[in-house]
């Protein structure tokens, strides 16, 4: 199962009539190559993970998008863990130290 790390990532609100997802985020590798598609739906319950075409679809509930823009935004470096067809996959982040926290700039 592979491990892919994440450097790109392009967000989507949809204008969709129809219901079904309305946002997603499809995420690429290191060589420009879009591995990933996040997809955040109103079910209470995601959907397990699939590929089609060689693209990875995981789905997420809409509450999580947030979450889960927030951690592409703030971590680095992020990993995809893809268990396989209808298995747990993931987002991760890379190791960090304990208590390393957030720092601020200063002026002055």
């Amino acid at each position: 199962m592979p491990l892919i790390e994440i450097h790109d990532y392009v967000c989507f609100a949809i204008a969709r009539p129809t219901g079904g997802y309305r946002e997603a985020i499809s995420l690429y590798g290191a060589n420009g190559t879009r591995v990933a598609d996040l997809r955040f739906t109103n079910d209470t319950i995601s959907p397990p993970s699939e590929s089609v075409y060689g693209i990875y679809i995981l789905s997420y509930t809409r509450e999580e998008y947030a979450d889960v823009l927030d951690m592409l935004r703030n971590e680095k470096p992020i990993y995809l863990w893809w268990g396989g067809e209808g298995s747990v996959s993931y987002l991760r982040t890379g190791l960090e130290d304990v208590g390393e926290g957030e720092t601020e700039l200063l002026d002055g």
